[in-house]
C-alpha cells in the first residue's frame, strides 16, 4: 500500500520548485506579521464586521471521526459557534461532482453563511476544505460578506496541490489565496507553498486540547508517564522505540483490522 501511495504522489507534479518553495519560506514572526498587514489592511478599508465581546464563529467541517473533536468544540471556549456538518449529504467522488454536486455543495454553503449572518453577524469563516470540495469563488463571496477567512490543512506536505481533475487542483492550493489565513498543521517547511501563490500562512503544529478529549473533559488519575494514539507511520515507530529503551516499559495496543471492520492483512503496530 505504501508503496502504491508513493508512486501515486510522485505523479503529482507541483507547478513551483522545490528551491522557490524554500525561497519563499518565512519564520513565525514573519508569519503573524504578514496576517496581521492583511487583517488590518481590510479592517482600514472597513471590510470586516466589527465585535466587542465573543465572535460568532461558522464552522465548515465535516465529521468523520476526530474532526469535531479536533477541530470545532475548542472554539466553544473562545466563540458562539455554529457548526455545519453536511457528512453524507453530498458525496465528492461521485461521477457528476465536477459538473453539478461541487457547484450545489457551495452554493449551498454560501448560502448557509449568509443566513446566519442574517440572522446575527458571523466574524469568522473556519473550514476543513480543499479545491476538490469548492471553487474560490466561494470564499471570496463569504469574505464579502464582512467575514475573516480561515482554512485548515492537515496534509499540505504532498497534497498541497494534489491531483488536478477537470483543471482543478484538488487539493487546499486551488482556494488557499482566497482565505484570510491558512492554518498549516504538518510542517513548516510548506510554508513556502502559500507564499509563493499570495496566501497567507501561519504554521501550527497539530495538537489535542485536552479538555475535549478522554473522560468526556473530567480529570483522570494518571499512571502512564506518556500515553500516544495513532497509526504507525512516519518517524513514530522510532519516537516510540526510543521511549521503550529510555523508560523499558512501553506498551503498544492495537485494535485488530478485522475488529475495525476491514479486511486483510493487519498492518501498523506490533502487538506487544
Amino acid at each position: 500500500m505504501k508503496q502504491t501511495l508513493n508512486k501515486y504522489f510522485s505523479k503529482i507534479k507541483q507547478p513551483i520548485s522545490g528551491r522557490e518553495i524554500e525561497k519563499n519560506y518565512l519564520d513565525e514572526k514573519a508569519q503573524i506579521t504578514r496576517i496581521q498587514k492583511h487583517v488590518f489592511a481590510r479592517e482600514v478599508n472597513h471590510e470586516l464586521t466589527p465585535w466587542n465581546s465573543r465572535p460568532r464563529v461558522f464552522i465548515a467541517v465535516r465529521t468523520v471521526n476526530w474532526e469535531k473533536s479536533g477541530l470545532v468544540d475548542s472554539w466553544r471556549d473562545v466563540a458562539d459557534v455554529v457548526h455545519c456538518d453536511w457528512e453524507n449529504t453530498y458525496d465528492q467522488n461521485s461521477k457528476d461532482w465536477f459538473e453539478r454536486g461541487r457547484v450545489e455543495f457551495g452554493n449551498r454553503l454560501y448560502q448557509s453563511v449568509a443566513l446566519e449572518n442574517e440572522k446575527k453577524p458571523i466574524h469568522v469563516f473556519f473550514s476543513y476544505l480543499s479545491g476538490r470540495w469548492v471553487d474560490r469563488w466561494v470564499i471570496e463571496r463569504i469574505r464579502s460578506l464582512g467575514i475573516i477567512t480561515i482554512n485548515y490543512d492537515f496534509d499540505d506536505s504532498k497534497k498541497f496541490w494534489n491531483s488536478k481533475i477537470r483543471g482543478v487542483y484538488t487539493g487546499s492550493a486551488e482556494i488557499a489565496s482566497a482565505y484570510d489565513i491558512c492554518v498549516s498543521a504538518q510542517s513548516s517547511k510548506n510554508i513556502g507553498k502559500y507564499i509563493a501563490i499570495g496566501a497567507n500562512p501561519i504554521f501550527l503544529p497539530s495538537g489535542v486540547n485536552e479538555s475535549k478529549f478522554g473522560a468526556e473533559g473530567k480529570p483522570v488519575v494518571r499512571d502512564l508517564f506518556v500515553s500516544f494514539v495513532g497509526q504507525n507511520y512516519g518517524r513514530r515507530s522510532k519516537m516510540i522505540s526510543y521511549c521503550s529503551w529510555r523508560s523499558k516499559t512501553a506498551h503498544i495496543w492495537r485494535i485488530p483490522r478485522s475488529q475495525r471492520g476491514g479486511t486483510g492483512q493487519d498492518e501498523g503496530w506490533p502487538a506487544c
